[in-house]
């Protein structure tokens, strides 16, 4: 059947498509619907029910953000942002916000010096932004275009009075940024699947998403273990470590202690253990604001993994979150350690939910001259090196 689906599209199950039909970028349409002959399915939007021949279906709301007030989510917050920066890193947080008449743009990001300016021959001091670990990238509640264009405009004049060559942008897979901000932006990727729970369906409902395979392992591990509140951070970071030298986990799985205590001291922040024959054998930072909850680095024994710790924990913690934190509407598991579809941590996370969220990685360059130049300086000086693909690519390390 020749139709249009475009990149970025998620066609769950059972899913069929008439000739002459398009399905828009960052559309989900849900499992069993119909889509007819010639039909149009606008980007970014939902579809939940059957579409006839030459029907239209745009959501406009799903054109800005899915979860109304994105902007409280703990990831756009200059608590969470602070935890990357610091005098050693050279690095601070970064902030604009431009409102008019009910409209606001923002951002909030990691401003970092960039080195080997001088190489080049600049006095002046440069800076790149990057988004903090997790997810971030431009927000607005607008799609008014005059606005959106004054916007762009102060925002390109902050970023040049403070020296910024470019901006890697990780973006909240919650945000359409892709869809409103796709002409403005010089990197736009899809990057990977992420998966999240709906937090508001009954526990039966939500257990007919898990696979047969997870609910077995459910129902046995329930009769054995228990879901705690915990502040032991210590204990999470030795087991956190074994977890990633366990995974062959890349450098940018690696954190401090430090940086888990002041973690941990924040509110919004839970540190969950589970215990089996009361000993702990896995544990959880969850991270949670507004109506979205994060399951933002966790860790299991040996024993935890024997015993299916991780299954038992991601259950739990939405059970917790139905009895004492009801206002949460999704539970937001993120993706594979890798962009694979074969990802084995994506893998597991599926086994909790269908519903799955677009990855984009971003990047924005104000200063082309500069950000040239540092390229072709970054290039010479590593000619042996393979090609290098990173869009701050002068920051890679060899």
């Amino acid at each position: 059947i020749h139709c249009l689906i475009s990149n970025g599209a998620i066609l769950n199950g059972n899913v069929h498509v008439g000739q002459g039909s398009f399905i828009g970028s960052g559309s989900i349409v849900k499992e069993d619907v119909i889509i007819g002959e010639q039909c149009i399915v606008g980007m970014g939007s939902v579809l939940r029910h059957h579409v006839k021949d030459h029907g239209t279906y745009v959501e406009k709301k799903s054109l800005l953000n899915e979860i109304n007030g994105l902007l409280p989510d703990f990831y756009y917050s200059k608590k969470y942002a602070s935890l990357y920066v610091g005098a050693e890193s050279e690095s601070t947080v970064f902030e604009f916000e431009y409102k008019d008449k009910g409209n606001i743009f923002s951002t909030i990001a990691i401003k970092r010096k960039v080195p080997g300016t001088e190489s080049i021959g600049e006095e002046k001091q440069y800076y790149d932004l990057e988004t903090a670990y997790g997810y971030g990238g431009y927000y607005t509640n607008s799609e008014n275009y005059s606005f959106l264009k004054a916007a762009l405009r102060a925002y390109d004049n902050k970023c040049a009075s403070e020296n910024i060559i470019a901006e890697f942008i990780r973006v909240h897979p919650f945000n359409f940024l892709p869809n409103i901000f796709h002409s403005y932006l010089d990197l736009l990727v899809l990057d990977r699947r992420t998966i999240c729970i709906d937090l508001t369906l009954s526990r039966e409902d939500r257990w007919k998403d898990y696979t047969p395979t997870t609910r077995n392992i459910l129902r046995k591990a329930s009769e054995a273990m228990r879901l705690e509140i915990s502040n032991d951070v210590v204990q999470f970071f030795d087991m956190y470590n074994k977890t990633m030298l366990s995974n062959n986990a890349s450098s940018e799985y690696s954190f401090s202690l430090d940086y888990f205590k002041n973690l941990n001291s924040l509110d919004g922040v839970l540190l969950f253990a589970v215990t089996h024959a009361d000993v702990v054998v896995g544990m959880s930072f969850i991270i949670h604001s507004g109506k979205l909850a994060h399951y933002h680095l966790s860790a299991n024994s040996d024993e935890g993994y024997r015993v299916g710790a991780n299954y038992f924990l991601l259950d739990a913690i939405c059970d917790y979150f139905k009895k004492h934190i009801p206002d949460l509407q999704s539970f937001h598991l993120g993706g594979g350690r890798t962009s694979h579809i074969d990802d084995s941590l994506l893998k597991f996370k599926s086994k909790f939910s269908t519903t799955q969220k677009n990855f984009y990685i971003a990047g924005k360059i104000h200063n082309r001259k500069m950000y040239d130049d540092l390229i072709r300086s970054y290039a010479l000086k590593h000619s042996h090196s393979s090609s290098n693909k990173y869009f701050l690519a002068y920051r890679k390390q060899i």
